[in-house]
C-alpha cells in the first residue's frame, strides 16, 4: 500500500493527470480534424485520457475494432465499446 500511495503522489507532482488530459485533447482534436479531412464521420466518447473511436457507419464495429488494431501497432491503445470482441477478435 505505501508504494502506491508513493506512486500517486510522485504521479501529481509531476502533474502527469494534467499531461493526460493535455495529449489527450490534442489526439481528439487530431482525430477529429483527419476524419472531417477525409470525409470519414466519427464520434468519440469516454475520457481523453481513453479515447473511443466510433464510426457511423459501422453497426458491426468492424471498422473500430481494426482501426483499434492499426492504432495499437502503433503504440497507441483505443478503447472499444465491445471489450469482448477485441478478445475475440485478438485470439482468433
Amino acid at each position: 500500500m505505501a508504494a502506491v500511495l508513493a506512486t500517486l503522489t510522485l504521479l501529481e507532482e509531476a502533474k502527469v493527470p494534467e499531461y493526460l488530459e493535455k495529449i489527450g485533447n490534442q489526439l481528439r482534436l487530431g482525430l477529429s480534424v483527419q476524419s472531417q479531412y477525409h470525409g470519414v464521420p466519427i464520434r468519440q466518447t469516454g475520457p481523453v485520457q481513453m479515447p473511443m473511436v466510433l464510426f457511423d457507419d459501422d453497426p458491426d464495429l468492424e471498422k473500430g475494432f481494426q482501426f483499434c488494431l492499426v492504432a495499437l501497432e502503433q503504440g497507441v491503445y483505443l478503447e472499444l465499446p465491445e471489450k469482448q470482441l477485441l478478445l475475440i477478435k485478438s485470439i482468433s
